[in-house]
């Protein structure tokens, strides 16, 4: 098995799993190309062996034509319906029982194709309104199109390809093969489509693109990625998939400093604050080591908050207690309650655990209300059954009233159920 065929089954499982396109590397052997197609030469038609063995190996009465000079090769045309049809059973299952030798096949159906014969396929059974509904297979064959001309499959995908996760997906794919070759050419030409408003390379969808195209701009050279960050502005969130796409290629601690440093020139905070988040999502516990021991600017407070908002969603007790310990006598109250705010609304059952852990500075009755007041709004079953655990009577109808416009946000009979056998029915309706 070549390094082809190891990459592209790699490819083709993430487009099953996750709905990007095939990834397909550019090296190939041809002696172990024609063992593969050799070996998997019985899962053709028999017009389809033909076309892919050598001419000598067919029957000469079928393939060959006589002129005045000499005998000349003819093959016998390629039964595209009948190769269709296999490529459709092999992934008509998606991942569920897929194994190795369905890969090998359907990488000899696929790459066995001329590339008239490949989008006629395309044309004929993959678009229109009458197109195959089974996305697997269009990945795999557009798959081999971005890789022969990947100018041609944007086209096609752009034209041709109604569904829209799997045109998001090719899209993606395409783009990421043409920006690993040349970035530049491959941001210059989306760009350009963004410009003239062509809405597969305009608004919030489109947007993924920038990503993988940042990504390998990075790659190649990170102040020309820079540069092209703040040439695009922030229109339909733009900048910000740019930047997660440049927060990708960076693999280590300085790397995220050159890349904080390399936007200082761009004066714009928002841009620090966003690489900072993609950072902690890496790894938090590195930029808690870099805020506290080497960071000098002035943006300490903001930074902060930035690290735990996205430490949080990787590790919540572990973001918090950071959080909590790494705060100014000055600072803790403010943080605690962006502590509790963010957990009522996510998890509040383990928050409460969490807050019932600590002392009574941090927890204590005016906490422990200002937590249930936050949590009310997403979770009023949860409060409501917590509601005699606070001892200020005006606190405890606060809260109970949240919990019945809560609940009427959700369902009017829920609501009604719950103010008929609430105690504090009276003041509510009041």
């Amino acid at each position: 098995m070549n390094k082809k065929i190891l990459v592209w089954t790699v490819g083709l499982s993430s487009a099953f799993a996750m709905g990007y396109g095939l990834r397909i590397a550019t090296e190939e052997s041809q002696t172990t190309t024609h063992q593969l197609t050799s070996n998997s030469a019985s899962l053709l038609p028999t017009s389809a062996k033909l076309a892919i063995n050598h001419p000598s190996e067919q029957d000469s009465s079928s393939t060959l034509a006589t002129s005045d000079s000499q005998k000349m090769p003819v093959a016998s045309p390629v039964n595209l319906d009948g190769i269709v049809e296999q490529i459709i059973e092999i992934t008509s299952n998606g991942m569920q029982g897929f194994q190795f030798r369905d890969v090998v096949d359907l990488y000899t159906l696929v790459d066995s194709l001329k590339e008239e014969d490949l989008l006629n396929i395309l044309e004929t059974h993959f678009s229109g309104p009458d197109q195959q509904t089974n996305p697997a297979a269009l990945l795999v064959l557009l798959g081999k199109y971005i890789e022969i001309d990947v100018r041609a499959a944007l086209a096609f995908i752009s034209s041709k390809v109604s569904d829209r996760k799997t045109k998001n997906a090719a899209m993606m794919s395409a783009l990421n093969r043409w920006s690993q070759e040349d970035a530049l050419s491959a941001y210059n030409f989306f760009m350009q489509q963004s410009e003239l408003d062509n809405p597969e390379y305009s608004g919030a969808d489109s947007t993924m693109g920038l990503s993988t195209i940042f990504e390998n701009l990075a790659i190649l050279d990170l102040e020309l990625a820079v540069d092209k960050l703040a040439e695009i502005g922030d229109a339909d969130n733009q900048q910000f998939r740019a930047l997660l796409g440049i927060s990708n290629a960076m693999e280590n601690k300085q790397d995220f400093l050159d890349f904080i440093k390399s936007t200082e020139r761009l004066d714009n905070f928002g841009l620090t604050e966003s690489i900072v988040g993609a950072w902690s999502r890496k790894d938090p516990e590195e930029v808690a080591d870099w805020l506290e021991s080497e960071y000098q600017g002035d943006k300490t407070k903001e930074l902060r908050e930035q690290l735990f908002t996205s430490w949080f969603y990787k590790d919540r007790v572990k973001s918090a207690d950071w959080f909590i310990t790494s705060s100014t006598s000055n600072s803790l109250r403010e943080n605690v309650n962006r502590i509790l705010q963010t957990w009522a609304w996510e998890d509040p059952q383990t928050g409460l655990n969490w807050l019932s852990q600590h002392s009574s500075e941090i927890y204590n009755q005016t906490t422990f209300v200002t937590f249930l007041q936050h949590a009310s709004y997403k979770n009023p079953n949860f409060v409501a059954a917590r509601i005699e655990l606070v001892n200020d009577p005006e606190k405890k109808v606060g809260l109970a009233t949240r919990v019945h416009m809560s609940l009427s946000r959700q369902s009017t009979e829920k609501a009604q159920a719950y103010l008929a056998n609430s105690p504090y029915r009276e003041k509510i309706i009041k």
